[in-house]
């Protein structure tokens, strides 16, 4: 008898191949309430087409790894296999490739720590690629100060003024304030005071490092 894979075992408690897992288990992830209306929807179509690559393409570069795989600590197969269920609540097609990556840098991750785990696996489930990306492009400053209404020779007076050598920027545009505040919450970022004029300033955490590395 053919031994499950790891994506097998996570996903299902019974013998069942990959494509049949999937095809029930995405069948009904949305759309269960409107059945049978809206399953035979275009969306819902590209919806398992996508997961079920989405899986097949993890199962694949699961394949190297299978010494990891084996002995994967009970805090690695907790993240990795909640990161597999967050695949097949996601239409986003960049969101996948995030979360796939996060389940194969999560197989190797053998340091991994139980609250730590379950940080990351809370980021991964709730955090938008839109968010990420945006973590993402600020992660070189020391400092990013949200300065609401200030004036642009203000912000620059304010720059002048940053005599420690810290590398700098400051957001001025309403949306990315939001995102900010959001990534704050998330706990990816913290509030290291104000000044300059800035209503918060902010700083990248541990936590946002550690989410990198995970999706890299």
């Amino acid at each position: 008898m053919k031994e499950e894979t790891f994506l097998e075992k996570v996903c299902s408690n019974t013998g069942t191949s990959v494509a049949t897992t999937l095809i029930a288990a995405s069948g009904g992830v949305y759309l269960a309430p409107l059945i049978p209306m809206l399953t035979a929807s275009f969306a819902n179509n590209r919806y398992q087409k996508r997961v079920e690559n989405a899986f097949f393409d993890v199962n694949e570069r699961l394949s190297p790894l299978e010494v990891a795989v084996k002995n994967l600590s009970d805090n690695q197969f907790k993240l990795v296999g909640e990161i597999l269920s967050f695949i097949m609540h996601t239409t986003n097609d960049d969101k996948i490739e995030l979360l796939k990556n996060a389940a194969i840098s999560g197989v190797k991750s053998d340091g991994l720590q139980e609250h730590e785990a379950s940080v990351l696996s809370r980021i991964l489930r709730d955090i938008s690629i839109v968010e990420f990306n945006y973590l993402d492009s600020i992660k070189h400053y020391d400092l990013i100060f949200s300065m609401g209404n200030m004036s642009a020779e203000k912000i620059l007076e304010m720059k002048a003024k940053n005599k420690n050598g810290n590398k700098v920027v400051s957001v001025e545009e309403p949306e990315e304030q939001l995102l900010l505040n959001t990534l704050a919450g998330f706990d990816l970022l913290k509030v290291s005071g104000s000044g300059y004029g800035a209503d918060y300033i902010y700083r990248l955490t541990p936590m946002s490092y550690k989410l990198f590395e995970l999706c890299s």
